[in-house]
């Protein structure tokens, strides 16, 4: 039966069947409209439903969720500023190649009329004096050109600074002595390969390693490296200039080079397919997907094998898009042409000859013109194949055949001015030295239609 009065709040569960009758009187009041939605969901659905909207204690600025959440919290800020800005934006869509030339160099002063500084640095100092080195070698060998993508000075070793009299080491005596320091350091230069795929690394390696070691031995033998040392000491490390200022004044320093390791551009150089872009190419230019690089599976050390493995239904315009030059596909090796009957090579058609353009993947290569005419076009006569394919001037036997579609025995050439010629004879054919029999082949034919002699 119905309720009498109507409940003044909705029950919080549905009755178990609709009442047989509606109840006699609407409900005392109209139910006010639910709140407007919120402007970004939940992070996970409520266990029941609330009786009113909630409120946040901070409210988000902005009134709709970001498309592409990050998917972790940004890193912290660098302890330190950088030591300097390049003075133009790096390159980040050409191939490029690391080349590290690495050094030594020993500050040596003899003849000091004061202290012999040795013994322990401290931590800071040693820092500090690692840094005084890198920076002041930068500025003399890092150079800005357009094919410079960056450049970099580590020192890998310091040794404490020693002191030498005869055969006993002192420490801080005042006496004439000499001291020294040694580092070990390497430049590193992260240059553009002037070739798509990085052949040319040795070239610019040797261009390179010239220059960084030229400038660098002739600022130690110039004497600009030690001064711009000493230099900067006063200007920027105020906190080394009382130690070691007694040291770079006047002080020689002598340096060594190590022989250039050219690097591994396989492993430098990354080849990926470019399905996003849609080009049908490979690119290394370290844009590839995240997915790409989490896998590494992906991955070729060059465009023409990268293009082999993922675009080798078209491989030319995979070399060609790619920067590369679709003839270093090419095999030269021989393939068949069915609808010309006769064998080409596999080289690209602007080379000319036998080129009949690069081959495809399904297509079966052989080392001869002769092999593949005898494996893909065996019933023509080999010799005559071969001479075709290779553009050569093919001649016939002029000898007799039938050509049982004419039923005329016709001559074995193929010469537009001798009437009696039928072509070529095909491998199948018989050949007869003379016409009579030839004829006699087809005897029940008058001689007089035998031929068109």
């Amino acid at each position: 039966p119905p309720t009498n009065p109507p409940t003044a709040v909705p029950t919080p569960t549905p009755t178990p069947a609709p009442t047989p009758l509606p109840t006699p009187a609407p409900t005392n009041s109209p139910v006010p409209p639910t709140p407007p939605p919120t402007p970004s969901p939940t992070p996970a659905p409520t266990p029941s439903p609330t009786m009113s909207p909630t409120a946040s204690s901070m409210p988000s600025e902005s009134l709709s969720p970001t498309n592409d959440p990050t998917k972790s919290p940004t890193p912290p800020p660098t302890p330190s500023p950088t030591k300097n800005p390049t003075s133009k934006p790096t390159i980040s869509n050409d191939p490029s190649v690391a080349i590290t030339a690495e050094g030594t160099f020993t500050l040596t002063k003899a003849n000091t009329d004061v202290a012999c500084v040795t013994g322990s640095l401290t931590p800071g100092a040693q820092a500090a004096l690692i840094d005084l080195f890198e920076n002041t070698i930068e500025e003399e060998v890092c150079m800005t050109t357009s094919e410079v993508k960056s450049c970099e000075v580590k020192v890998t070793s310091l040794t404490e600074p020693s002191c030498t009299s005869g055969r006993r080491k002192l420490f801080r005596q005042l006496q004439t002595e000499t001291s020294t320091i040694e580092a070990q350091y390497e430049v590193i230069i992260d240059t553009i390969c002037r070739a798509s795929d990085c052949s040319d690394v040795q070239e610019l390696a040797n261009q390179v390693y010239e220059q960084v070691t030229g400038d660098l031995k002739a600022a130690i033998d110039d004497g600009s490296l030690i001064a711009s040392i000493a230099a900067t000491v006063q200007t920027t490390y105020a906190d080394l200039a009382t130690t070691f200022m007694p040291i770079f004044q006047e002080a020689t320093l002598t340096g060594d080079f190590n022989p250039l390791v050219i690097p591994v551009v396989a492993a430098l150089s990354k080849w990926y397919p470019d399905w996003q872009g849609v080009s049908n190419s490979c690119k290394n230019d370290g844009n590839e997907p995240l997915y790409m690089k989490k896998n590494g599976g992906y991955y070729e050390s060059s465009l023409d094998a990268c293009c082999e493995r993922h675009f080798n239904w078209d491989k030319p315009t995979c070399i060609s898009v790619g920067g590369g030059n679709p003839s270093d596909a090419a095999t030269g090796k021989w393939y068949v042409n069915h609808e010309k009957e006769i064998c080409q090579q596999d080289c690209t058609e602007e080379t000319g000859g036998p080129c009949g353009g690069l081959a495809n993947r399904w297509d079966a290569l052989h080392e001869t013109a002769e092999d593949c005419c005898e494996q893909r076009l065996g019933w023509k006569i080999t010799s005559v194949c071969e001479a075709q394919s290779t553009l050569q001037t093919v001649v016939g036997t002029s000898l007799w055949y039938v050509d049982w579609s004419d039923q005329k025995c016709v001559k074995d050439c193929d010469d537009s001015s001798d009437s009696a010629c039928g072509g070529l004879a095909k491998k199948w054919d018989d050949v007869y030295d003379s016409v009579s029999d030839c004829c006699d082949r087809i005897w029940y034919i008058e001689r007089a239609e035998c031929t068109d002699e």
